[in-house]
């Protein structure tokens, strides 16, 4: 088995069933799935793609981007997502660290190719919109490609997702998660939002950040449901799609939030549909979250960690701002780390508990996570498996890690 299995049971059970909807085209089951294959083959026959290699893109996000992970899957190979913020020197940089041995590329991002082309020239360059001086065209490659790209040496101890650090103390890192990683991830997001395949995900933060690939939307293609993905975010086209396409759940950052709510068409704006938002990445402000809990708009509140594994702790807000902590991920272990009152176990997550602070009392959990994952890059190589342990404070103020 490998991640893509998922997928493939996906198809089988509901082939016609919406995966992906995208600037008006709808992608069924069956047809992600075969999208899926159709890329693996191509990686492997056209571009010999192989277990370990790494296939990096720069881009939108678009269809291929899911399936381009599943893919590599299945091929046991790994996607490098790269953050098209970041200066092209930067790029360059994750590049030649990761060793990709291909690059998808946006036209609109092409202005890499000279430097690329003088840096990494072995790198084999893919246009996922046009024809790049030298390399190939997306739909032409994948034209011309035999078989469904299976490697039976994938599983899920394999490699899948190198995610970059924004490289505030030194040069990025690469986090090195695995399949199995990614595929507890679905579990916790499952629980989190009591996910299911009549569920509808709003994907508009962007696929190189885990939280925009990992909080809900791998989760809900593993579960059956249904995304609606946007290029990118703006608040015209996402109040849209709150009203046109009736999402019942969406992952914001505060940025994201403050310009929904300070854009015209937000009073009148029809958010019955959803059941949570998720936010979190960063410090979230009360005054923002306030305007969406007037509307009546639960929240989550969700802290990103990219080493240990892409979701690793989920705070309710309503439960924070009454000042109690959950900790909701499969652990092994989950220490007391100030003078907390143990709550009940919780049913629905093995090994997992949750605490309620006294009023009063500053409340900090620590989390140790034996979850599967791989940690920063070295050279190249992924070093051997360990554990993390973590404090987090009620409000997010404090995180450390202990080894």
């Amino acid at each position: 088995m490998n991640l893509a299995t998922l997928i493939e049971r996906n198809a089988a059970f509901a082939p016609n069933r919406p995966a992906i909807h995208f600037e008006g085209e709808t992608l069924g089951y069956a047809a992600f799935n075969q999208r899926i294959g159709q890329i693996a083959g191509a990686l492997k026959s056209r571009l010999g793609v192989d277990k370990g290699d790494r296939v990096a893109i720069l881009s939108f996000n678009r269809p291929d981007y899911l399936a381009l992970l599943y893919a590599c899957a299945r091929l046991g190979a790994m996607v490098v997502p790269l953050n098209w913020r970041l200066a092209v020197t930067e790029q360059l940089f994750i590049l030649s660290d990761a060793g990709a041995k291909v690059l998808l590329l946006e036209q609109a991002f092409d202005g890499l190719l000279p430097a690329l082309a003088q840096k990494s020239p072995d790198t084999a360059v893919v246009g996922l919109d046009f024809a790049p001086p030298g390399g190939s065209k997306w739909d032409s490659l994948l034209d011309r490609a035999p078989g469904d790209g299976r490697n039976p040496g994938a599983d899920l101890s394999c490699p899948l997702l190198i995610v970059y650090t924004s490289g505030t103390t030194g040069r990025p890192k690469g986090a090195v998660l695995r399949q199995d990683a990614l595929l507890w991830n679905g579990v916790m997001s499952q629980h989190m939002h009591d996910l299911s395949s009549s569920d509808h995900v709003l994907t508009v933060l962007p696929l190189f950040h885990v939280g925009g690939l990992n909080i809900q939307t791998t989760p809900a293609l593993h579960n059956g449901a249904t995304i609606t993905l946007h290029a990118r975010f703006t608040p015209e086209a996402t109040l849209a799609a709150f009203e046109r396409d009736r999402p019942t759940l969406a992952a914001l950052v505060p940025a994201a939030i403050q310009a929904l709510t300070n854009h015209p068409s937000w009073p009148t704006t029809d958010l019955s549909s959803l059941k949570a938002i998720c936010t979190g990445s960063t410090m979230v402000p009360r005054h923002l979250t306030d305007r969406f809990a007037a509307r009546g708009c639960r929240f989550w509140r969700f802290t990103v960690r990219r080493r240990p594994a892409p979701l690793l702790s989920i705070r309710s807000l309503a439960a924070i701002l009454r000042t109690r902590v959950r900790a909701a991920c499969p652990v092994y272990a989950v220490k007391q780390r100030s003078s907390m009152m143990p709550a009940p176990r919780c049913p629905r997550i093995a090994q997992a508990r949750s605490w309620c602070a006294a009023p009063t009392s500053s409340a900090d959990i620590g989390v140790t996570n034996k979850q599967p994952r791989r940690p920063y890059m070295a050279g190249g190589i992924a070093p051997a498996t360990s554990d993390d342990a973590m404090v987090m404070g009620i409000f997010g103020s404090k995180i450390a890690r202990r080894i």
